[in-house]
Protein backbone atom coordinates (compact mmCIF):
# COMPACT_ATOMS: atom_id res chain seq x y z
CA UNK A 1 0.00 0.00 0.00
CA UNK A 2 1.26 3.29 -1.16
CA UNK A 3 0.21 6.27 1.78
CA UNK A 4 0.80 9.49 -0.14
CA UNK A 5 1.55 12.43 2.94
CA UNK A 6 3.00 15.48 1.14
CA UNK A 7 0.24 18.06 3.30
CA UNK A 8 0.11 15.96 6.19
CA UNK A 9 2.29 17.42 8.54
CA UNK A 10 0.24 20.67 8.19
CA UNK A 11 -2.65 19.36 9.89
CA UNK A 12 -3.27 20.26 13.06
CA UNK A 13 -4.30 17.32 14.85
CA UNK A 14 -3.35 14.76 12.43
CA UNK A 15 -3.92 10.99 12.78
CA UNK A 16 -0.61 8.48 12.53
CA UNK A 17 -0.15 7.45 9.32
CA UNK A 18 -0.84 4.65 8.33
CA UNK A 19 2.73 3.46 7.56
CA UNK A 20 3.27 3.57 11.48
CA UNK A 21 0.02 1.64 11.89
CA UNK A 22 1.49 -0.65 8.98
CA UNK A 23 4.53 -0.60 8.69
CA UNK A 24 5.80 -4.07 6.93
CA UNK A 25 2.98 -3.32 4.52
CA UNK A 26 2.52 0.32 3.67
CA UNK A 27 4.93 2.79 1.92
CA UNK A 28 4.83 6.69 3.06
CA UNK A 29 5.77 9.09 0.79
CA UNK A 30 6.25 12.47 1.90
CA UNK A 31 7.41 15.85 0.44
CA UNK A 32 9.54 19.15 1.25
CA UNK A 33 8.07 21.09 -1.20
CA UNK A 34 4.61 21.10 0.76
CA UNK A 35 5.37 21.78 3.93
CA UNK A 36 8.83 23.50 3.63
CA UNK A 37 9.21 25.40 0.86
CA UNK A 38 8.09 25.36 -2.85
CA UNK A 39 11.96 25.07 -4.04
CA UNK A 40 13.19 22.31 -1.66
CA UNK A 41 11.98 19.52 -4.31
CA UNK A 42 12.63 16.53 -2.44
CA UNK A 43 10.82 13.83 -1.26
CA UNK A 44 11.22 11.46 1.62
CA UNK A 45 9.87 7.75 1.10
CA UNK A 46 9.91 5.34 3.81
CA UNK A 47 9.49 1.81 2.98
CA UNK A 48 8.82 -1.77 4.34
CA UNK A 49 11.97 -3.37 4.71
CA UNK A 50 11.39 -6.71 2.57
CA UNK A 51 10.00 -3.87 -0.18
CA UNK A 52 13.24 -1.83 0.20
CA UNK A 53 15.62 -3.63 -2.51
CA UNK A 54 12.99 -3.52 -5.03
CA UNK A 55 12.14 0.28 -4.35
CA UNK A 56 15.75 1.39 -4.34
CA UNK A 57 16.37 -0.14 -7.65
CA UNK A 58 13.78 1.62 -8.67
CA UNK A 59 14.14 4.97 -8.06
CA UNK A 60 17.83 4.36 -9.30
CA UNK A 61 16.15 3.37 -12.58
CA UNK A 62 13.86 6.30 -13.48
CA UNK A 63 15.44 8.97 -11.33
CA UNK A 64 18.54 10.94 -13.03
CA UNK A 65 19.40 12.16 -9.74
CA UNK A 66 18.59 13.84 -6.54
CA UNK A 67 20.16 17.14 -5.96
CA UNK A 68 22.80 16.68 -3.14
CA UNK A 69 22.35 20.05 -1.79
CA UNK A 70 18.77 19.96 -1.60
CA UNK A 71 18.93 16.96 0.88
CA UNK A 72 21.60 18.30 2.70
CA UNK A 73 19.38 21.44 3.67
CA UNK A 74 16.49 18.82 4.30
CA UNK A 75 18.76 16.76 6.43
CA UNK A 76 20.06 19.86 8.05
CA UNK A 77 16.53 21.90 9.09
CA UNK A 78 15.16 18.48 10.13
CA UNK A 79 18.33 18.24 12.30
CA UNK A 80 18.49 21.78 13.52
CA UNK A 81 14.69 22.41 14.46
CA UNK A 82 14.20 24.57 11.54
CA UNK A 83 12.04 22.08 9.38
CA UNK A 84 9.78 21.94 12.96
CA UNK A 85 9.90 25.89 12.87
CA UNK A 86 8.86 26.74 9.55
CA UNK A 87 6.11 23.73 9.23
CA UNK A 88 4.54 25.59 12.72
CA UNK A 89 4.94 28.74 10.99
CA UNK A 90 3.23 27.32 7.46
CA UNK A 91 0.53 25.79 9.42
CA UNK A 92 -0.08 29.16 11.38
CA UNK A 93 -0.57 30.93 7.87
CA UNK A 94 -2.78 28.36 6.14
CA UNK A 95 -5.21 28.12 9.36
CA UNK A 96 -5.19 32.32 9.61
CA UNK A 97 -5.93 31.94 5.28
CA UNK A 98 -8.72 29.44 5.54
CA UNK A 99 -10.42 31.30 8.35
CA UNK A 100 -10.25 34.02 6.26
CA UNK A 101 -11.30 32.17 3.12
CA UNK A 102 -14.46 30.93 5.01
CA UNK A 103 -15.28 34.42 6.48
CA UNK A 104 -15.17 35.96 3.02
CA UNK A 105 -16.96 33.13 1.25
CA UNK A 106 -19.60 32.41 4.76
CA UNK A 107 -22.95 31.17 3.34
CA UNK A 108 -21.57 28.95 0.08
CA UNK A 109 -20.88 25.63 0.72
CA UNK A 110 -17.38 25.31 0.78
CA UNK A 111 -15.55 22.59 1.64
CA UNK A 112 -12.00 22.93 2.86
CA UNK A 113 -9.83 21.79 6.09
CA UNK A 114 -7.78 24.46 7.97
CA UNK A 115 -5.19 22.91 7.51
CA UNK A 116 -5.20 22.75 3.61
CA UNK A 117 -3.79 25.60 1.53
CA UNK A 118 -6.69 25.59 -0.82
CA UNK A 119 -10.72 25.17 -0.78
CA UNK A 120 -13.18 23.62 -2.81
CA UNK A 121 -16.14 25.96 -4.20
CA UNK A 122 -19.22 24.34 -5.68
CA UNK A 123 -20.60 25.66 -8.17
CA UNK A 124 -24.59 26.37 -8.34
CA UNK A 125 -26.57 26.03 -11.45
CA UNK A 126 -26.19 27.27 -14.34
CA UNK A 127 -22.43 27.65 -13.83
CA UNK A 128 -20.39 25.06 -15.83
CA UNK A 129 -16.74 24.37 -14.74
CA UNK A 130 -15.40 26.42 -17.81
CA UNK A 131 -17.81 29.03 -17.46
CA UNK A 132 -17.20 30.11 -14.37
CA UNK A 133 -12.85 29.00 -14.70
CA UNK A 134 -13.03 32.10 -17.94
CA UNK A 135 -15.23 34.36 -15.92
CA UNK A 136 -13.19 34.05 -12.82
CA UNK A 137 -9.56 34.11 -15.29
CA UNK A 138 -11.54 37.61 -17.21
CA UNK A 139 -12.10 39.24 -13.89
CA UNK A 140 -8.53 38.57 -13.11
CA UNK A 141 -8.66 35.49 -10.64
CA UNK A 142 -7.17 32.28 -11.70
CA UNK A 143 -8.78 28.90 -10.10
CA UNK A 144 -8.70 25.47 -11.33
CA UNK A 145 -11.49 23.78 -12.40
CA UNK A 146 -12.67 20.41 -10.77
CA UNK A 147 -12.33 18.70 -13.79
CA UNK A 148 -8.41 18.59 -13.22
CA UNK A 149 -9.16 16.39 -10.12
CA UNK A 150 -11.86 13.82 -11.72
CA UNK A 151 -10.14 10.12 -11.98
CA UNK A 152 -12.39 9.38 -14.41
CA UNK A 153 -13.93 11.15 -17.27
CA UNK A 154 -17.46 10.13 -16.74
CA UNK A 155 -17.21 12.02 -13.30
CA UNK A 156 -17.69 15.44 -12.95
CA UNK A 157 -16.81 17.74 -10.41
CA UNK A 158 -18.79 21.29 -10.73
CA UNK A 159 -16.62 23.04 -8.71
CA UNK A 160 -13.10 24.88 -8.34
CA UNK A 161 -10.25 24.80 -6.53
CA UNK A 162 -9.10 27.84 -4.90
CA UNK A 163 -5.01 28.20 -3.72
CA UNK A 164 -4.87 29.88 -0.84
CA UNK A 165 -0.96 29.22 -0.24
CA UNK A 166 1.61 31.64 0.46
CA UNK A 167 2.39 31.94 -3.33
CA UNK A 168 -0.51 34.50 -3.24
CA UNK A 169 -0.36 37.77 -1.38
CA UNK A 170 -2.88 38.72 1.36
CA UNK A 171 -4.11 41.61 -0.26
CA UNK A 172 -4.49 39.57 -3.62
CA UNK A 173 -6.21 37.05 -1.88
CA UNK A 174 -8.91 39.78 -0.16
CA UNK A 175 -9.63 41.06 -3.71
CA UNK A 176 -9.94 37.91 -5.54
CA UNK A 177 -12.41 35.85 -3.45
CA UNK A 178 -15.44 39.15 -2.80
CA UNK A 179 -14.76 38.76 -6.92
CA UNK A 180 -15.63 35.17 -6.87
CA UNK A 181 -18.32 35.74 -4.64
CA UNK A 182 -19.77 38.42 -7.09
CA UNK A 183 -19.51 36.22 -10.02
CA UNK A 184 -21.43 33.65 -8.06
CA UNK A 185 -24.07 36.69 -7.09
CA UNK A 186 -24.31 37.15 -11.10
CA UNK A 187 -24.04 34.23 -12.85
CA UNK A 188 -22.82 33.73 -16.14
CA UNK A 189 -23.19 36.10 -18.95
CA UNK A 190 -26.12 35.37 -21.09
CA UNK A 191 -23.64 34.74 -24.31
CA UNK A 192 -21.62 31.74 -22.07
CA UNK A 193 -24.31 29.69 -21.56
CA UNK A 194 -24.74 28.94 -25.29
Amino acid sequence: MVEEDPLGPLAVERPDPLALLLPQRTCHVASAAKTLAPGLRVGVLTVPDAALAELASTVRATTWLTPPLLAEVLARWVGDGTADRVVAARRAATTERNAGAREILAGLDVITDPAAPHLWLPLPEPWSTGQFTAAARDAGVLVSPGDEYTPRREQAAFGVRIGLNADVEDDSLRHALPTLVHLLGTGPRPDALA
